[in-house]
């Protein structure tokens, strides 16, 4: 038979013991919660490079076909046939229904034509001057004209609408102060 001393002795080392295993449970509890924080994380990240990737495919993808739309544009601007003939007509009225369709299966894959109009202030961000006009009826860098449509994909420019701004007589002044300072 086992004493008192023995017995308690057995279970001061049975307490060891299971006070080591708790602190090893705890231990790899912590390390559970640490690899699916990590794992959280990480489908973070995956996820936000993935959209990252479509995105960067989806710039590529309508950067390469905006020349396509743009020389869709041009060849209906272009197809204003005087007396036309009926086939004249089918052809035209054809390739406006090709450019409507490759125009909404563009927009559908995000692509969003930059608003522009006559009359509003010159954004260098989003266009490109292809002419100045002096005009001093309007206000400095008005838009007077959009020479050729801009495209953009979410905030990306993928080409900068064309337009026609005013700019300002050069008074004689500076002109004449200019040239002084170049002689």
């Amino acid at each position: 038979m086992k004493t008192a001393i023995e017995k308690v002795q057995n279970l001061q080392e049975e307490n060891k013991f299971l006070i080591t295993e708790i602190k090893r449970l705890k231990e790899i509890e912590e390390y559970a919660y640490k690899m699916k924080s990590d794992f959280e994380h990480y489908k973070q990240i995956v996820q936000k490079d993935k959209q990252r990737i479509y995105e960067n495919a989806a710039i590529d993808f309508l950067d390469k076909m905006i020349p396509i739309l743009t020389n869709f544009e041009r060849a209906l601007k272009f197809m204003n046939v005087e007396n036309p003939t009926k086939e004249t007509v089918m052809i035209i009225k054809g390739v406006q229904m090709i450019y409507q369709s490759f125009m909404i299966t563009l927009q559908n894959d995000g692509l969003e034509e930059i608003s522009v109009t006559p009359g509003m202030q010159y954004n260098p961000f989003e266009q490109e001057i292809a002419e100045q006009v002096v005009d001093d009826s309007h206000e400095e860098h008005t838009v007077l004209e959009v020479v050729e449509k801009g495209y953009k994909y979410k905030k990306t420019v993928l080409k900068p609408a064309r337009v026609k701004v005013t700019i300002k007589k050069p008074d004689e002044k500076s002109a004449d102060k200019e040239e002084k300072k170049e002689q």
